[in-house]
C-alpha cells in the first residue's frame, strides 16, 4: 500500500475508528508504515500495531517509539513455529520495543498456541459447520483493508473470497452497512470459531456495552 493510497482511503473513515495496522501482514514490510502510523496519528486516529519486527531498521523503531497506541502487539519467535533470523539489530529493537513503549502485549506461536484454523479453511479443510450462530463482528466490524483499497469481511477471510468495497472510492458507512447486510449469507461464517451461539454472542455483546472490550470502532 502507498502512502498516497493510504491517505485518500483515511479521508473516506471517520475520526472514531482505530487504524490497526496488522490484518494479512507484516507491516513493517511496507517502507511507508511508520508513515502512514504518523500521518494517521497526526489525523486524529487511534493506532494499533501488531508485528514481529521482521524487516524493521532501527530507524522504524524509532519512529513507533515516538507515536501513542491503542495497543501494541508483538509476535515474538519460538524457535519452532515462528523461527525469525535473530540478528543483533533484531534483538536490539525488540529490546528497545519493551522499553520504549508501556503495555506491550506478547504473543508467541509455539505448541501451546490455539489455532483460529484459518489456514486449514484456507486450504478447504473445513470443519463441522454451525448452521446457527452469531458473530460479534457484525456489531463490532473488524474489517481488513488490502494494498488496492479492496475491504474484506474480516481477518478470517484470508481467501479474500467476501469483497464488501473499496476505501479508494466508498465511504466506511457504506462499506460497514454493506457488510452488515450480506453478513448473514457469508459460507465463511459458518465454519469460524467466532461465530458463536445465542448466550455466548450475549454475553460478548453485554461485555462490550460495559467497556471489556475496547475494539467497538476496529477498522
Amino acid at each position: 500500500m502507498s502512502l498516497e493510497n493510504f491517505k485518500k482511503m483515511l479521508n473516506n473513515i471517520p475520526k472514531h475508528v482505530m487504524i490497526d495496522f496488522s490484518g494479512f501482514c507484516e507491516p513493517c514490510v511496507n517502507p511507508s508504515f511508520t508513515d502512514m502510523a504518523k500521518y494517521a496519528h497526526q489525523e486524529g486516529y487511534r493506532i494499533h500495531v501488531a508485528t514481529t519486527l521482521q524487516y524493521a531498521t532501527n530507524k522504524t523503531v524509532k519512529d513507533l517509539l515516538d507515536l501513542p497506541y491503542e495497543g501494541f502487539v508483538l509476535h515474538l519467535p519460538d524457535g519452532k513455529n515462528s523461527n525469525f533470523q535473530l540478528t543483533s539489530e533484531f534483538k536490539e529493537n525488540i529490546f528497545c520495543i519493551m522499553q520504549g513503549i508501556p503495555n506491550v502485549q506478547y504473543i508467541t506461536m509455539n505448541d501451546l498456541f490455539i489455532s483460529n484454523e484459518r489456514e486449514n479453511l484456507c486450504r478447504g479443510i473445513l470443519p463441522k459447520p454451525r448452521r446457527v450462530g452469531f458473530c460479534r463482528k457484525t456489531v463490532t466490524p473488524q474489517l481488513v483493508v488490502m494494498p488496492d483499497g479492496r475491504v474484506q469481511t474480516c481477518d478470517m477471510d484470508f481467501k479474500l473470497d467476501h469483497t464488501v468495497g473499496n476505501l479508494l472510492h466508498d465511504d466506511y458507512g457504506t462499506v460497514v452497512k454493506r457488510f452488515r447486510d450480506r453478513q448473514s449469507s457469508f459460507d465463511l461464517c459458518h465454519y469460524c470459531k467466532k461465530y458463536y451461539s445465542i448466550d455466548r454472542f450475549l454475553i460478548y455483546k453485554v461485555a462490550g456495552k460495559l467497556g471489556y472490550f475496547n475494539r467497538s470502532k476496529w477498522l
